[in-house]
């Protein structure tokens, strides 16, 4: 017996030790692999979203690589807790990362064929930290599982049992772009973690069994009788009493509607400019915007946002793309119309289109970018080409200067000026002139160097694109099945036709776009730059376009800084800027698109510009001169091409709404300009600023003109008298009865409505209440769009959908 006793001591004792030295071996010797350091397990990765807030402190988006947002315990609901420790590690608290009892228990049910986890919740949290995926290989999978005691231990000795816990929740996948507990929350019930209930809790914790098998969303079932089991576990466990669990299974299973489908997603143009700046701020300060849980406080105004995107879908889907489709409905190439009768050049022009926007869709991108002799030949002809273009932009300023200083020197000449200027004076232009003159035709023998060098660069380039071109033809006129835009509920349909078939569909939607700023500060309050984010990504407020009659206010400002005010009485009759004047080739005479009972009759300044009568503001640019009127615009922010042209008056340049907004808001502002802000501070996880907004102001017009251009464009909105006459500005109907409209005569709005050749643009721009918002309507090709020029106006494509937006804003 006492050798039986010896025995069994010195075989426990070397139990112990050859477990100690295994354990040993396992945790400092690496006998199993390479285990995570001390380190590593002190500082665990936690990739964590970037959050995006509006200025009224609603979460507008995020950036990530996985959707976590970080809580600490004291956010978690005690349901969850008491759930997840009933459920996965009922003696979380009593053990030190491995739950004997309960191994052996597991080891136990797995012999005898029967079913038990014996992982706990530390060992869960070292699986998912370091582990993740099991391996296949049994010899492998027990080496991962031995790893996982030695983790559970050493994590346990480095964190308290409460920091455990809310690593736990932090990390865990719930699938739907969830990861944590608190976007869980928000996706699977639409609330705030500390709003769950009891039934939800248990709901989340349900999920850890398997976010697949039992999501609440799809499988609703299977996922309500999984939280009725964990439930039963938390009665048993003593955290809620038999009469709430009787109470609680009985309740219905209630998720929030989560819409995967639909593209249409709040802010999403303003979220994409927002990733542009944040992706070029991020690299240049060291950050990673997907993982580092930056905190990104936007301009945006989320009420006034979403009332932005709900009246441009009202418009657009309501009322304009209907009457669109009814007005080209029985015309075989509509809505392109090109203006010509002939069919087969009609044909060529449509067929251009179609493959131009081939060759800019992702179908087309994602092949052309794996073709690399394209790509070498590409590069070749772009290094011929930047200069090229750089030199084109050179000489097109140099013909603007000159145009100006060939105009200055013809005023210093005239007879009737002449005596009023030194002879010196004279010369000292007329050598500046001489010079420009030198430079100019220097740039033009460079220019015409290069083109020769683009065009041997080009036919290179363009012989090796066109068998690709071709290949990449026949397969977009083949049938497939497409996921197309419509405007039905979904925002998506699934229809079987070619690519390309599917780019003249996508062709016939009228887009739009809208920007909203607080002029008092610059801040971008609104910002909707498409129809639906999903399927047309360009976005339309850096978009340029022409702006058409919402030019004119820049003219009248000039005229006003000249000595006009809005009761100056004015001539309205025809203008006509003769043959050679700033280099026209023909004499030019614009024609009013109405108000005929006004042509030849003493009218105001306001009238014009209410009437947006053609004649007036060519005639205020005939006496204040071309190059005032651009320098005006310069003035006001307009920083891309402006042809030195009479027709400049009518709007004929290409201007984005981001500067077209940014100008108007000089009038209610008292003559400053701000530059729109849409970003106004970034902050680290943990609150650390580490950027702030500053506002950019600039001095445009004397605040007297900004007070007496915000008088002569409340005249759009308004009815008034002159000279015995009613008139009634182009911007009316925002006080009749429309749907759109009723805005009451106290409530001030000053704004002027916009139409391009053709209709292909159709611009409101209204301010009210300090806030400036423009809208525009059109559709991608300019060769689109309505034949009837009342459908096609401003006032009618654009205009309703600024009185959609603001009625809820004015007082």
């Amino acid at each position: 017996m006492r050798k039986f006793v010896v025995r069994f001591w010195i075989f426990f004792i070397s139990c112990i030790t050859l477990s100690w030295v295994f354990f040993y071996g396992i945790a400092n010797w690496d006998l199993l692999g390479e285990l995570p350091s001390t380190q590593q397990l002190e500082n665990p990765k936690f990739y964590q979203a970037s959050e995006i807030y509006s200025s009224d402190g609603a979460l507008i988006g995020t950036y990530y690589t996985e959707n976590r947002i970080n809580v600490e315990f004291d956010e978690l609901p005690n349901d969850l807790v008491y759930a997840l420790i009933a459920t996965e590690d009922k003696r979380y608290y009593t053990h030190s990362g491995i739950d004997f009892r309960g191994l052996g228990r597991a080891i136990l049910g797995a012999a005898i064929g029967g079913k038990g986890g014996g992982s706990t919740i530390t060992q869960q949290l070292a699986k998912m930290l370091f582990t993740k995926n099991p391996s296949p290989n049994i010899i492998d999978r027990i080496k991962q599982k031995l790893k996982e005691w030695v983790m559970a231990v050493r994590i346990e000795n480095l964190y308290t049992k409460e920091e455990i816990l809310t690593m736990y929740f932090n990390q865990y996948d719930f699938l739907h772009s969830a990861v944590g507990v608190y976007n869980a929350s928000r996706v699977y019930f639409g609330k705030n973690l500390k709003d769950l209930s009891t039934e939800e809790c248990a709901s989340l914790v349900a999920m850890f069994k398997s976010p697949v098998l039992y999501s609440p969303i799809k499988y609703p079932e299977r996922s309500k009788k999984r939280r009725n089991t964990v439930m039963a576990l938390m009665r048993n466990s003593g955290y809620i009493t038999s009469e709430a669990f009787e109470e609680l299974k009985n309740k219905p299973l209630k998720v929030a509607k989560l819409d995967i489908s639909d593209g249409n997603e709040y802010a999403a143009y303003f979220r994409e400019h927002i990733r542009g700046f944040m992706k070029k701020w991020a690299k240049e300060n060291d950050y990673n915007l997907y993982t580092d849980g930056l905190k990104i406080y936007t301009s945006i105004d989320s009420k006034m946002q979403r009332e932005a995107e709900k009246a441009m879908t009202q418009h657009l889907k309501g009322e304009l793309q209907p009457a669109f489709e009814k007005e080209w409905r029985k015309r075989k190439n509509g809505p392109f119309d090109f203006q010509t009768n002939s069919a087969e050049k009609e044909a060529k022009s449509l067929r251009k289109i179609l493959y131009d926007g081939m060759r800019r869709s992702n179908r087309y991108q994602s092949v052309y970018y794996r073709q690399k002799h394209l790509l070498n030949a590409y590069d070749a002809y772009k290094k011929v080409k930047i200069p090229h273009d750089m030199m084109v932009d050179s000489l097109e300023k140099y013909k603007g200067a000159l145009h100006e200083k060939e105009f200055d020197l013809k005023l210093l000449k005239r007879k009737d000026t002449l005596k009023y200027y030194e002879e010196q004076l004279i010369d000292k232009y007329q050598e500046e002139f001489d010079d420009l003159l030198s430079e100019y035709e220097g740039y033009q023998e460079e220019v015409a160097d290069l083109k020769e060098e683009l065009k041997k660069e080009y036919a290179e380039y363009q012989e090796l694109l066109k068998p690709f071109d071709d290949s990449m033809k026949i397969v977009f006129n083949k049938k497939v099945k497409m996921k197309l835009f419509s405007w039905k509920d979904k925002r998506t349909i699934t229809k079987e036709m070619s690519p390309l078939d599917s780019i003249f569909y996508h062709k016939k939607f009228l887009r739009g776009g809208l920007l909203s700023v607080d002029a008092t500060t610059g801040y971008v309050k609104a910002w909707v730059g498409g129809i639906n984010y999903k399927h047309f990504k360009y976005d339309h407020i850096r978009a340029k376009r022409q702006v058409g009659s919402t030019f004119k206010p820049f003219i009248y400002a000039a005229a006003i800084e000249h000595g006009m005010d809005p009761s100056t009485v004015i001539m309205n009759k025809e203008v006509t800027f003769y043959k050679g004047e700033y280099g026209i080739p023909q004499s030019w005479t614009p024609q009013n698109s109405g108000s005929k009972n006004l042509e030849y009759e003493l009218i105001t300044l306001k009238t014009g510009l209410a009437k947006s009568i053609n004649w007036v503001a060519a005639g205020l640019t005939k006496k204040l001169g071309v190059y005032t009127a651009i320098e005006f615009a310069r003035r006001f922010g307009l920083e891309g091409r402006l042809e030195p042209v009479p027709s400049i008056c009518l709007g004929t340049a290409d201007v984005s709404l981001w500067e077209m907004v940014s100008a108007y808001t000089t009038f209610p502002n008292k003559g400053e300009r701000f530059e729109p802000i849409t970003l106004l501070r970034i902050e680290d996880k943990n609150g650390k600023v580490l950027y702030e907004a500053k506002a950019k102001k600039h001095k445009v017009i004397s605040e007297s003109t900004a007070s007496q251009m915000m008088e002569i464009m409340e005249g759009n909105t308004t009815r008034f008298e002159d000279n015995g006459k009613t008139i009634q500005g182009t911007g009316y109907r925002l006080r009749t009865g429309r749907k759109y409209g009723g805005y009451p005569k106290k409530v001030k709005i000053s704004g002027k409505t916009g139409t391009t050749q053709s209709s292909s643009d159709g611009w409101y721009m209204g301010i009210s209440n300090n806030i400036v918002t423009g809208v525009w309507v059109g559709c991608e090709d300019r060769s689109a769009h309505f034949r009837n020029g009342a459908l096609g106006q401003g006032a009618n494509m654009a205009l309703p959908i600024w009185g959609y937006y603001m009625k809820k804003f004015v007082d």
